[in-house]
């Protein structure tokens, strides 16, 4: 999943790609601070660090793009 999260993370000027790898005991705080259960997780932070939104699981690259795109173009709802 790794080369198409970069793939996708790549055509957005505003958004910073970090991995954390799950198996080392010293991410364990981060992985609870995000509720992480399952893995791959994505999880999309605003510039005040505030979870706009998660996904876990294998993603294409048209749902991950998809994802990314209704968090910074929200779309109003009853219009």
């Amino acid at each position: 999943m790794a080369p198409v999260i970069e793939k996708v993370v790549a055509q957005y000027d505003n958004i910073h790609l970090s991995k954390v790898d799950a198996d080392q005991q010293h991410n364990e705080d981060l992985m609870e601070q995000f509720d992480i259960r399952s893995i791959p997780t994505l999880v999309l932070l605003d510039e005040a660090d505030r979870v706009l939104g998660a996904l876990v699981g294998q993603q294409s690259e048209k749902q991950l793009k998809d994802w990314i795109d209704g968090h910074l173009n929200p779309v109003e709802k009853g219009n």
